[in-house]
């Protein structure tokens, strides 16, 4: 799990929560990160980022499970993002 994606899941849950302040807190942590944008070519980018997931360090320990309840990601999109951030860096 990347610092981003644990960054992420405190800000989602500090907004099921009703928490926007701390959302935001957590959101402005994630963002102080660096972070790789997602290729062009990843056609479902624009769901993530609806999602809050911004980079590809935001997925980055993120399961299947996880990408379906917090997005509207289709099961083949899920299988795409997880094989995306499986790949080694060349």
């Amino acid at each position: 799990m990347s610092a981003r994606h644990y960054y992420l899941g405190k800000e989602h849950q500090a907004r099921r929560d009703g928490d926007m302040a701390m959302a935001g807190h957590w959101r402005q942590r994630k963002l102080a990160q660096p972070g790789t944008p997602f290729p062009p070519a990843l056609a479902c980018a624009a769901k993530l980022r609806e999602a809050g997931y911004e980079a590809i360090e935001d997925v980055a320990g993120a399961d299947a499970r996880e990408l379906e309840s917090r997005t509207d990601l289709t099961e083949r999109e899920v299988r795409a993002v997880l094989a995306l951030v499986a790949k080694p860096c060349a």
